[in-house]
């Protein structure tokens, strides 16, 4: 680019954005962090929320389930596509955010993965739709990663398998093996 073509460019900006330009500049130059600037206060406009933060959700105890400030109880065992739940509380359950929430186990939480295998053998549904489908992926890798894999895990790492698309000798073409 040549410099006619910055003049032109420039000649349109407003001074601020000429001030907010130099004071990025400038401020990506200085170390981060208050401690490490000497002499850095934090402004008395500064105060601490009037209303708590939310706590971290404790969606699940034993069978019962909160999502959307909506309890389900499930003695019999989870019914994944229940139709009485609306949409949304369904996609929270196939999420599976609360394999992190506190004081669940190892072992609860390959329960409750081998549970949604179970429950869910045929890939359709709304637990098999991508949107849910990738957040509970996600939440497993988090929970393998906190945790470790273990030879109780070959069943979830099969169907962990299953949902990448694979190239067979009799398809040409990319397929979905299930």
């Amino acid at each position: 680019m040549s410099w006619l073509q910055y003049a032109r460019t420039l000649r349109y900006l407003r001074p601020v954005q000429f001030y907010g330009f130099a004071r990025h500049r400038l401020l990506r130059c200085l170390p981060a962090g208050l401690a490490t600037v000497p002499g850095a206060r934090i402004s008395e406009c500064v105060q601490p929320p009037l209303v708590p933060f939310l706590s971290a959700p404790t969606s699940v105890h034993g069978t019962t389930l909160t999502f959307l400030n909506h309890t389900v109880d499930y003695p019999c065992g989870i019914d994944w596509y229940d139709p009485a739940q609306p949409k949304l509380w369904r996609y929270n359950l196939h999420y599976m955010h609360y394999l992190h929430q506190p004081g669940i186990t190892r072992q609860a939480q390959r329960d409750w993965m081998n549970a949604w295998v179970r429950g869910n053998s045929h890939p359709t549904g709304e637990g098999w739709e991508p949107y849910p489908t990738s957040l509970r992926l996600v939440n497993w890798c988090k929970s393998w990663w906190t945790h470790g894999i273990s030879e109780e895990d070959a069943p979830l790492l099969r169907l962990w398998l299953a949902c990448a698309p694979v190239k067979t000798a009799s398809a040409p073409s990319m397929i979905r093996k299930w």
